[in-house]
């Protein structure tokens, strides 16, 4: 595994996005891409980010401590990043500044600018690695307020911190964005009209009711639909409706032991942070009106899942808590076991769709190679994109999981160029797109029968045509 990897460093389309950071931290591994080194730096960053989060809560107890870490490392968004293993290390470091943010923004309350100045700097490095990440930010802020409020911590005191930390983020938001701009205007760029993120001004307050109930949707369905993750098959609806009414009733429970005088408030104002507490998870949303969720870009729900763990470890011992703790591992254990086994699925999943392409394209090669008038300094051209279903398919993750080899247009044919030289060592030239489109409009084309029949390759004005379906671009 060590000797696969090539090098790539973020050039024009991440500075236009506004991730700024990726570019730079590429620089700092000048460029090398590989699949082990990216992968284990990626672990060790997730590793630093569960130990900070432990610090930021508090937890004590061993248990709870190896089912937060158990859980979080198997949620589907990690199996999803691995995929972009050329940009993996990148967003775990961004999930690390993320969750660090907020462990800083603990370390302020005691009032020293310092902290304030760290989360700052955090949140202006994840928003320039992935802007998606100041919704874990936003998350953890959260937590932690609601935290305090279930330690009986003055409301007052607590409602005056949640302000500093709404600031503190919103600042860091604004500097990133300054800074961004002052980079376009450097390198001459202009920000890229990527999902409305570029449009970002008066209708993005025009939307908001629009784009709040999308953040509520996506949340919703990030747990009990299959149109983020595939979740129907694994029973896992089952098994997150138990988790919510536990944490329900665990919930009820630790209210039932707060004093009587700001037991009201302090119930009104958890319920106000867990209202929004979707929205903050989903900032892009708001953000970027025309985003779509994705598996890779929902870290924000996974944080936001450390409220059920905070019950958890409100629960004191007796024989009705204890229970629901018994309860709760149960459960949980079996989610574990659904995300790993639904994981390694997924990878089964891309390893077989890898081997049919790559066999495909062997198989085309010497095939081509065996043709009359055949010359290595032709141009080659597909039909159309060659995609595989796996067997299991609908089992997956879902999301990316899902892809073929290459994408679904003529860029995706142009992959194949890499394909060639990386897997068959072979240097092949991909026709333009104008010689596409007159060879598909050829008598000569239309009367080719599809690959792998006999005569679905053939040189046409001296290009290779490999005929793979009856569509075209």
């Amino acid at each position: 595994m060590l000797n696969k990897g090539n090098i790539y460093i973020s050039g024009t389309w991440e500075l236009q996005l506004g991730r700024f950071g990726i570019a730079f931290i590429d620089l700092l591994r000048y460029g090398l891409v590989n699949k082990f080194i990216n992968i284990f730096a990626s672990l060790i960053f997730i590793s630093l980010t569960i130990m900070v989060i432990i610090r930021i809560f508090s937890i004590k107890n061993k248990l709870l401590i190896f089912i937060i870490s158990a859980s979080l490392c198997v949620f589907p968004q990690f199996t999803e990043l691995f995929l972009f293993h050329f940009c993996a290390d990148s967003y775990c470091f961004a999930l690390l500044l993320s969750v660090l943010s907020g462990y800083f923004l603990k370390k302020s309350d005691n009032g020293k600018v310092k902290f304030y100045l760290l989360a700052l700097i955090c949140i202006i490095i994840e928003c320039s690695i992935y802007q998606a990440f100041l919704g874990v930010s936003i998350v953890i802020a959260i937590l932690m307020l609601i935290n305090n409020l279930l330690n009986n911590e003055d409301i007052k005191i607590t409602i005056i911190k949640g302000l500093k930390y709404l600031i503190t983020i919103l600042l860091g938001a604004i500097l990133y964005y300054i800074i961004l701009q002052i980079i376009l205007v450097i390198t001459g760029l202009s920000l890229e009209s990527y999902k409305g993120a570029n449009g970002f001004g008066i209708e993005t307050f025009k939307n908001l009711p629009k784009t709040i109930f999308q953040a509520y949707k996506d949340f919703f369905d990030f747990f009990f639909s299959n149109r983020i993750v595939s979740n129907s098959y694994w029973k896992r609806k089952h098994i997150y409706l138990g988790i919510c009414l536990l944490t329900l009733f665990g919930y009820i429970l630790v209210f039932a032991k707060i004093k009587y005088k700001s037991k009201i408030v302090r119930i009104l104002c958890t319920l106000f942070l867990l209202i929004i507490l979707p929205i903050g998870a989903n900032i892009m949303d708001l953000i970027a009106p025309d985003t779509k969720l994705e598996i890779r870009t929902a870290f924000g729900i996974m944080i936001s899942f450390l409220f059920v763990f905070i019950i958890y470890n409100k629960l004191i011992n007796n024989w009705l808590e204890n229970l629901i703790k018994y309860a709760y591992i149960i459960l949980i254990f079996w989610l574990i076991v659904t995300f790993i086994l639904q994981n390694t699925l997924t990878y089964m999943n891309r390893q077989e769709v890898f081997n049919n392409y790559y066999t495909k394209i062997n198989n085309i090669y010497n095939q081509v190679i065996e043709l009359d008038n055949y010359s290595k300094d032709y141009e080659w051209m597909f039909s159309d994109t060659m995609h595989y279903k796996a067997k299991n398919n609908d089992k997956n993750i879902g999301g990316v999981a899902n892809w073929g080899e290459t994408w679904y247009d003529y860029v995706g044919m142009c992959q194949n160029k890499s394909f060639f030289k990386t897997y068959l060592g072979v240097d092949i030239n991909i026709c333009s797109k104008a010689e596409y489109n007159q060879i598909v409009q050829t008598e000569e084309f239309k009367e080719m029968p599809v690959y792998p029949q006999k005569g679905s390759i053939k040189i046409i004005n001296d290009i290779i045509v490999i005929k793979v379906s009856n569509n075209t671009f």
